[in-house]
């Protein structure tokens, strides 16, 4: 609640635990916005940040009216770049912009990660059959070269951490070596030594609307 009247923000984290300090104390003043200012600046911090993107996706994102979002894009779009994917416009950072080195294979995703939660069509990284196994958003998600495969869940006992994948298809020992890396970075995180136990498929549920 705090939080919501500009009271309170997240602070550094002191070791696993999460702080909060004063905003008006943590945030510099900073001066006030016209609205029309302030739909292309998050327009294209947005699409900076989440390209190739979609109007429609910044909408859903940033919680505006579609013609709202369209008018931030239209007062950005000069400092990005435009692509035309099956008839529709996506949007991103111009090429000038550094990429990061090369990601990993395999991902182990939390919930609610900006990987889906970004974008209104998912259709790019999970597969139409597969997103009804996705109980919600709030499934934490394995990630495989840029495709969302399956999700697991963690048990955590005294010095023995497992976790437990369940992918969308049958797995194999190829794949569960293939998620090898991401497992033991999660480990070498935490500061726990990982351990793995095959879980079943994911079952089919209702697609997720959000």
């Amino acid at each position: 609640m705090l939080a919501h009247e500009g009271v309170i923000c997240f602070g550094p984290p002191r070791g696993r635990q999460q702080t909060f300090v004063l905003l008006d104390e943590w945030l510099p003043a900073s001066k006030p916005l016209t609205r029309a200012d302030a739909l292309a600046r998050i327009a294209f911090r947005y699409f900076r940040g989440h390209g190739p993107a979609t109007v429609r996706d910044l909408a859903w994102w940033a919680g505006l009216t579609l013609a709202d979002a369209g008018e931030g894009l239209q007062s950005s779009a000069s400092r990005l770049a435009r692509w035309k994917l099956d008839g529709e416009d996506y949007w991103g950072p111009e090429a000038d912009i550094p990429t990061p080195a090369k990601p990993p294979s395999a991902l182990l995703l939390p919930p609610f990660d900006e990987f889906l939660v970004a974008y209104r069509n998912r259709g790019m990284v999970l597969d139409a059959a597969d997103a009804g196994r996705l109980a919600s958003l709030l499934s934490p998600t394995i990630v495989v070269k840029g495709r969302v495969v399956g999700t697991w869940n963690k048990q955590l006992t005294r010095g023995r951490l497992v976790i437990v994948p369940r992918f969308f298809s049958p797995s194999t020992e190829g794949r569960l070596r293939t998620l090898r890396p991401a497992l033991e970075r999660y480990g070498a995180f935490i500061g726990e030594l990982v351990e793995v136990e095959q879980g079943t498929p994911a079952p089919r549920g209702k697609r997720i609307s959000r």
